[in-house]
C-alpha cells in the first residue's frame, strides 16, 4: 500500500513527500473529475502492477553475460491479445553474448506457472529482431487472465548457460473460438 505522507509546518501548510507526489497528484486529479473510490483503488491495483512489471524486468538477470539483452516488444501497458492469434517478439541482444533464442513460453502473471511452450527454436540471434509468430495458445483449459512471456537465450560458447528473460504484463482474452483458431500463423 503506498501511503501519503503529511507533514504540517508553521503557516498550516501540508507538504506531500516527493516520493509520493506524482501518484497524489494523479489521485487527486481522479478525485477532483468525479472518480468514485472504486476507481481509485483499481487505478492503485493497476499502478503497483505497472511497478511491478518493471522491477521484473528489471531484475529478471543478474548474470553480467546477460546484460544488454532486452524484449522491445511486447513494451506498452493495457496490451491485450486474444487467444488463438498469431503474435511475435521482439528484441535487441546489445552487447550481451547471447547467441541463439531458444524458446518463448507464456506463464501465468501472478504465480510464474507455466501455461504452454509458445514457440521453440533455436534461432540465431546475431542479425534477427524478432522471433517467428507463434500462436496464442493458453493450453488445455483456455482462460481469460493476465500473463507473460519468458524468452530463453543460450550464451554464446557455453552449451548449458542460458538467460531468461520476462516481459511485461498483459491480457489475454478468450474468444468464441478458444484456443481453436483455424489461423495459420505466418512463417
Amino acid at each position: 500500500m503506498i501511503t501519503l505522507t503529511v507533514d504540517k509546518k508553521a503557516d498550516n501548510n501540508f507538504f506531500i513527500s516527493t516520493s509520493n507526489f506524482y501518484f497524489q497528484s494523479v489521485r487527486f486529479i481522479f478525485l477532483l473529475f468525479g472518480f468514485s473510490k472504486a476507481h481509485i483503488v483499481e487505478m492503485d491495483f493497476i499502478f503497483c502492477l505497472t511497478i511491478l512489471s518493471f522491477l521484473f524486468v528489471a531484475s529478471a538477470n543478474d548474470t553480467s553475460v546477460c546484460n544488454g539483452f532486452r524484449i522491445t516488444s511486447p513494451v506498452a501497458l493495457d496490451l491485450v491479445y486474444t487467444a488463438g492469434q498469431c503474435y511475435q517478439i521482439s528484441f535487441d541482444v546489445g552487447n550481451s553474448v547471447i547467441s541463439e533464442i531458444e524458446s518463448v513460453e507464456l506463464l501465468e502473471a501472478k504465480t510464474d506457472k507455466q501455461i504452454s511452450m509458445l514457440w521453440k527454436g533455436p534461432i540465431k540471434s546475431s542479425g534477427t529482431i524478432s522471433t517467428p509468430y507463434f500462436k496464442m495458445d493458453l493450453g488445455s483449459n483456455p482462460q481469460t487472465g493476465i500473463y507473460k512471456y519468458r524468452m530463453t537465450g543460450r550464451i554464446s560458447g557455453k552449451n548449458s548457460e542460458v538467460c531468461r528473460f520476462g516481459s511485461i504484463w498483459f491480457k489475454v482474452i478468450v474468444d468464441s473460438l478458444g484456443n481453436n483458431s483455424v489461423i495459420k500463423c505466418p512463417e
